[in-house]
């Protein structure tokens, strides 16, 4: 009997002993405010955590890839346990940590999700328990600092079964694997991408050398249906991680219009002056500091905001101030929007139109602009009205797409890419641009200066760069020279949001940066160029012209071109006698 309760004993005594350490894991001690409680109740494959420095963005990230890699959910301040994603999966979870370089793994990544210090900890004096040290906007707290101590690891040693080391002397893991089977795999971003392995889970942490490789990251969750998550400072000089960031806010907007359920990409910010974990007078001090390097300093060191302005192209473009408003009142409307819209809010018929076209091997570009009568207006204006943007079409694709676009109007002159244009196209012995002149006659596209022949544009970048830059500028009078239907050039607008300079590791050159997309800002560039001035156009043709009645016409035109008589009739007809 006695040895019956000596168990018993050891038994109660062992289970106090684990239930004490589970209650001092990490995890379960840790409480996320409510800004960062959102990143745990997004959904989205693809996260950006964002924020100033020091704003607990990287601490955030390593919270939630350390929950998921455990499977241990954390609660919030409510203590209401929050979403964790990846359970119930029938297989040990693979997961990825991304590092710049090998000194950002073994200096930043390690000692975050291995050692003591992800944040701190204190006795709460009503219940003696170990908890979230509140900082310094908790007054009691911010009074008991020296009470407090660093969190035990987010992933303690007893959860490890084995470590695979690249160095271990200055802590850098080549991959540990978890006692469930998990297994963490750590690499820096200037290697290749690891291929045919699929992962649950992606952390980025801050930048990473090659933007390409961003992709093929994505490309490794699909069979999984995995996360990623990328915790980063502003860095303008990454396209990848611009990108990402231009994504997110669109499918905000998008989401917030009902014109999709749900984003499949998300952006989170912190702010450093909002970290109440850093000491108030520190805090001003840094702050005073980045605000004499100037606002855009502060905005991204502080807010953690894309200053983007000293890297876009065309910063200056703004859909409130080239965009065309007709959600007003007609009385309210600028007297452009108003002709436009008691036209049917389409270019009215006495306007010049052109055309600029981009053309491509996978996307092509086509651009088309109106230029209303010098009279009927203060100032000048060239109106930007409609687009096509398409993927893998030919020539004669191609054209019978500007067919449909043009019917019922004609266009004074349509300018394409001169180098594109005199290129000659593999095996076949002729230019681009007899390839689609051709395409275009078969269309019956006819352009008013040049019968049915583009004209090459000019393929000075730099000049073309200044004359759309001249387009957007604002005038003495208030309005910009170019004026844009932007719910009928989205396409244009994404680009044009997002289109970037050259940037170098210490530089930003006047130059686009390669690799982006820019084919409507190539168009735009022809277009600029174009002397796009005001010639009156002739009698129209009535748009709306019917389909059936133009493959009427092809059917009964002449097959030989010298026939006399090129008339026909149509119905009953009686004969003269």
């Amino acid at each position: 009997m006695a040895a019956s309760i000596t168990q018993l004993e050891h038994r109660l005594e062992r289970a106090n002993r684990l239930a004490s350490k589970k209650a001092m894991q990490a995890l379960r001690l840790f409480r996320a405010r409510p800004d960062q409680a959102k990143v745990w109740h997004s959904n989205a494959k693809e996260r950006q955590v964002g924020g100033g420095n020091r704003s607990s963005k990287s601490t955030v990230c390593a919270i939630e890839f350390a929950s998921v890699a455990q499977q241990i959910p954390v609660r919030d301040v409510d203590e209401n346990l929050l979403p964790m994603k990846c359970q119930g999966r029938r297989q040990p979870l693979v997961m990825w940590s991304i590092g710049l370089g090998e000194s950002h793994i073994s200096n930043t990544i390690f000692p975050k999700l291995f050692l003591p210090g992800a944040f701190k900890i204190i006795r709460d004096l009503k219940t003696n328990k170990w908890r979230t040290w509140r900082g310094y906007d908790d007054p009691e707290d911010k009074d008991r600092e020296a009470d407090s101590r660093p969190a035990p690891p987010l992933i303690p040693a007893d959860n490890i079964a084995r470590w695979g080391w690249n160095k271990k002397t200055v802590n850098l893991p080549d991959r540990v694997e978890l006692t469930s089977g998990t297994t963490i795999v750590f690499f820096t971003s200037k290697g290749d991408v690891q291929q045919g392995t699929d992962c649950d889970w992606i952390w980025i942490d801050e930048d990473i050398e090659r933007a390409e490789h961003y992709m093929e990251y994505i490309a490794r969750l699909v069979d999984r249906k995995g996360f990623l998550t990328w915790s980063s400072w502003p860095k303008i000089a990454n396209p990848a991680l611009l990108k990402l960031h231009e994504r997110a806010k669109d499918q905000e907007l998008e989401v917030a219009k009902g014109e999709r359920k749900t984003a499949d990409a998300e952006y989170f910010n912190f702010r450093f002056s909002s970290n109440n974990f850093l000491d108030p007078e520190e805090k001003r001090k840094t702050l005073e500091a980045w605000g004499s390097e100037g606002e855009e300093v502060l905005r991204a060191r502080d807010r953690g905001e894309f200053v983007t302005e000293s890297v876009l192209m065309y910063p200056n473009f703004s859909p409130e101030i080239h965009g065309i408003d007709f959600h007003k009142d007609a009385d309210d409307m600028t007297p452009l929007a108003r002709s436009i819209h008691f036209a049917g809010r389409k270019i009215p018929a006495d306007w010049t139109r052109y055309m600029t076209l981009d053309p491509g091997h996978n996307t092509t570009a086509i651009l088309f602009f109106a230029v209303p009568p010098p009279s009927e207006f203060e100032s000048d204006f060239v109106v930007l009205y409609d687009e096509l943007y398409l993927k893998q079409h030919d020539a004669k694709g191609t054209a019978k797409q500007i067919a449909v676009k043009s019917r019922g109007y004609t266009i004074e002159r349509a300018i394409v890419d001169r180098r594109m244009a005199r290129q000659t196209a593999t095996g076949i012995g002729r230019t681009f641009k007899m390839i689609y002149d051709a395409a275009l006659k078969d269309e019956r596209i006819v352009f008013n200066t040049n019968g049915s022949q583009l004209m090459l544009g000019s393929d000075n970048v730099d000049a073309g760069i200044l004359a759309v830059r001249d387009w957007l500028a604002v005038r003495d009078d208030g309005t910009c020279k170019l004026q844009v239907m932007l719910d009928r050039v989205p396409n244009w607008v994404s680009e044009i949001k997002a289109y970037r300079k050259h940037i170098l590791k210490d530089s930003v050159e006047d130059r686009p940066a390669s690799g982006q997309k820019d084919h409507a800002m190539d168009a735009m560039r022809y277009g600029a160029l174009g002397d796009f001035t005001y010639v009156p156009p002739p009698q129209q043709v009535p748009e709306g012209t019917s389909p059936i009645v133009d493959q009427f016409h092809r059917i009964m035109r002449p097959a030989k071109k010298e026939a006399a008589d090129q008339s026909w009739n149509m119905g009953p007809v009686q004969s003269l006698v």
